[in-house]
């Protein structure tokens, strides 16, 4: 499977957790490698620091850029060149 394609199947997932529990205060925060080493993504966390670590995890060390959001929906998608957005 390309990083690409894992990466917009984790952003879709993001959305989704974020609209359905949108009564709530809730942050959430996307991470991707820009040299194409890791992505990670997270939702429902009553804090901006929990989120962020998530991300950072599950990157295993290697995003380095994370973005964070508060109830919100977030995507990232990364070409097949290593351009992302």
């Amino acid at each position: 499977m390309r990083m690409g394609t894992m990466v917009r199947g984790a952003a879709i997932a993001v959305c989704l957790a974020m609209t359905a529990g949108a009564a709530s205060a809730e942050w959430g925060a996307v991470g991707i490698g820009t040299t194409g080493d890791g992505y990670g993504w997270s939702a429902g966390y009553s804090y901006e620091s929990d989120a962020y670590n998530r991300v950072w995890n599950e990157c295993g060390g290697y995003c380095d850029q994370i973005f964070t959001f508060y109830n919100e929906c977030a995507a990232i998608s990364q070409a097949s060149n290593g351009a992302w957005g």
